[in-house]
This record gives C-alpha cells, sequence and structure tokens, in this order.
C-alpha cells in the first residue's frame, strides 16, 4: 500500500518474483492501482519507481506487467517509464 506524507493511503501496487531459480526468472507486477482522488499527481510514477528499487534489490534483471490494450493513460505511463512491448493479444468478437 502507499500513502502520502500525512498516512493517507494513495494507492496499492502487488508486485512479486516469477520463476525463481529458471533462466526466465523476473519480477511481476500484479496490479498497480492509484487513488481515484489522487490520480494525476504522480503516484503511478512512484509506484512504478517502487517496484523497478525492489525488484533491483531482489536481484531481478526484468521487471514486467500486462496492461489492457484500451487503457491508454497506464499505457503512457509505462512507456514513459521504459516498459517496451514484448506481446500483443488481440480478440474478435462473433456474431452469434
Amino acid at each position: 500500500m502507499a500513502e502520502d506524507d500525512d498516512g493517507e493511503r494513495v494507492g496499492v501496487l502487488w508486485l512479486a518474483r516469477r520463476e525463481t531459480g529458471t533462466a526466465d526468472e523476473h519480477a511481476w507486477v500484479y496490479d498497480i492501482e492509484v487513488d481515484a482522488a489522487r490520480r494525476g499527481q504522480g503516484w503511478g510514477r512512484r509506484l512504478l519507481a517502487a517496484a523497478e528499487a525492489e525488484s533491483r534489490a531482489w536481484g531481478q534483471t526484468s521487471l514486467r506487467l500486462n496492461v489492457f490494450g484500451g487503457n491508454a493513460v497506464a499505457r503512457r505511463l509505462y512507456t514513459s517509464a521504459g516498459f517496451a512491448e514484448s506481446s500483443i493479444t488481440m480478440t474478435k468478437a462473433l456474431d452469434g
């Protein structure tokens, strides 16, 4: 949980180590949420920076996450933080 200087909750980040002990070991962001009233204040960027610092402390060499294609705000944040697309899932709705 992320808190501001007054101890008020501003958001949450769920981070874990994945594939421990394998050649594909990495850190994974399962969830990152900034409370609606605190969005646009840089908290998402701070949460990502904290996740990166923790991942480095764990000895990880990469940090990964999923984001929905239609979430333009999050995609801009992640791109500006240095993330690059590594896979794309596409969907087509079928009638009937």
